[in-house]
């Protein structure tokens, strides 16, 4: 039981850094004007990000009265919609894309911005189709990248890995796409390549936690729980407030059965992020192993506050309280753990209850 859910702890961190990962890129992605060559595009990555951070006011206004003086110019149009995305205004940078691509519809990265504001409106298949033509326009990095940003907010995974392959085959040293493909292939379960994405990821921005965090999951998927320790230790090193890499070197310890350093991280994890369902229910498993029942509960009752749907947290709730002889408490958790299907639980009610 505990081994299936330690399992399913970083399958969830994965899948959740993925699509975070993806949606963080698309947002904050810029393109460079000019796309003779290869591309230049800012580093979007959240260790060095400025996103949010830039008063768009005054160039919005500026934008609005250039708009009024000449109604024919397309890239005045191009930029205010740039404006317009960044203030997270994806429908009012649609709008002006549009206008923009039907004066001048040569301007591939008109197509791409497009595309990624359609993509955070939910029209995956228009975005799509804007890269398609992007890519149509200009065989370079940026259009394969981001066509392959796309694909994965579509689950294409496949296809993403084409794209990104692409991209880093016209630019070895395109930090975005390693990372990319490495978050791809981890949701792909391709652990071992994974990792030598974000070896690559590391050798270029050597500083920056976060990559550390992410080898890590893929090493812990592949058993190697010294080594995810070792980079979850790393990440701590370089940002002591992350709050994912206590979690998951709290984790990678409940699996060397380092039971008093996983609650010890686990805690710190969740005195940073005390939201975090799964966290309870794993300081909960450990301090069951290590017969502090009372803790445990407390722990399991924190989980349940957090999501009531999980019936494994009923069931261990309710082994808790077996052994603290709340045999009353136990059974009514058995049976709703049993209700929300848990296999076990029909054996508690039987053992305990009947």
């Amino acid at each position: 039981m505990f081994a299936i859910f330690d399992l399913l702890f970083l399958q969830i961190q994965i899948l959740n850094w993925m699509k975070n990962l993806v949606t963080f890129m698309l947002i904050s992605f810029a393109v460079v004007s000019g796309l003779s060559g290869q591309s230049s595009v800012y580093n979007s990555f959240p260790c060095n990000s400025t996103v949010g951070n830039v008063d768009t006011t005054g160039a919005l206004d500026r934008f609005n009265a250039l708009i009024q003086a000449d109604s024919a110019n397309a890239d005045i149009y191009y930029q205010r919609a740039v404006i317009k995305f960044n203030r997270l205004d994806f429908g009012g940078a649609i709008s002006d894309f549009d206008q923009s691509i039907e004066i001048d519809s040569g301007n591939t990265n008109a197509y791409l911005w497009r595309a990624r504001a359609e993509a955070m409106n939910g029209n995956f298949n228009e975005a799509y189709s804007d890269c398609n033509i992007a890519v149509s326009q200009n065989l370079i990095d940026t259009t394969f990248y981001i066509r392959a940003l796309i694909r994965s907010a579509m689950y294409d995974l496949t296809g993403a890995i084409s794209d990104l392959n692409k991209a880093i085959d016209l630019n070895p040293v395109y930090f975005d796409a390693y990372l990319l493909r490495g978050s791809v292939r981890e949701e792909m379960k391709n652990y071992s390549e994974a990792v030598i994405d974000y070896d690559k990821a590391i050798e270029l921005k050597p500083d920056c936690d976060l990559l550390y965090q992410f080898r890590a999951h893929s090493k812990g998927a592949l058993g190697d729980f010294s080594g995810a320790i070792a980079d979850y230790s790393e990440a701590l090193m370089k940002n002591e407030k992350n709050s994912e890499a206590y979690l998951g070197r709290g984790w990678a310890k409940t699996r060397i059965k380092d039971h008093a350093g996983a609650i010890r991280d686990l805690s710190a994890g969740l005195l940073l992020n005390p939201k975090d369902e799964n966290a309870y229910l794993l300081r909960g498993n450990e301090k069951y192993y290590t017969a502090d029942y009372r803790g445990a509960k407390e722990d399991y009752t924190k989980a349940l506050g957090l999501n009531s749907d999980k019936a494994l947290t009923w069931m261990m709730r309710g082994l808790c309280e077996i052994e603290l002889n709340e045999t009353g408490n136990a059974c009514a958790d058995f049976e709703k753990a049993n209700a929300l299907g848990d296999e076990d639980a029909a054996a508690g009610l039987n053992l305990y209850c009947r």
